[in-house]
């Protein structure tokens, strides 16, 4: 009888990598945002404050931005650093994404209304 108790091999990726991960979404958004993404940048966060129905033309550098792309910077680093294990890690990452695509389609739908 073994009463030894089950290992688990947990799967950890290394630092680099989980960088990587974080920095190459951000040059195929500004390829997706071209060429709104030239001349506003900082805006960018503004496609998911419009989503939410919280952005309006008037606000254009509120605390609203500065709060959103805080809030970017807090996710990536989260991710980055913080999450090793894989599962951890990609679940968060997903995250990062969704927010991503759903920030794309909100800067679309604003640059759509500003025509």
């Amino acid at each position: 009888m073994n009463n030894l108790p089950e290992r688990r091999t947990e799967i950890f990726i290394p630092l680099k990598q989980r960088i990587l991960y974080i920095v190459l979404p951000w040059p195929l958004v500004a390829l997706v945002m071209f060429p709104v993404s030239l001349y506003k940048p900082l805006l960018f966060p503004a496609g998911i404050l419009t989503l939410a129905g919280w952005y309006h033309e008037r606000d254009e550098y509120s605390w609203r931005i500065w709060a959103a792309w805080s809030a970017y910077l807090i996710l990536m680093g989260t991710t980055a650093i913080l999450c090793r294990r894989r599962l951890t890690y990609f679940f968060v990452y997903s995250i990062f994404c969704l927010l991503l695509i759903f920030n794309i389609a909100g800067c679309r739908e604003l640059a759509a209304n500003a025509r």
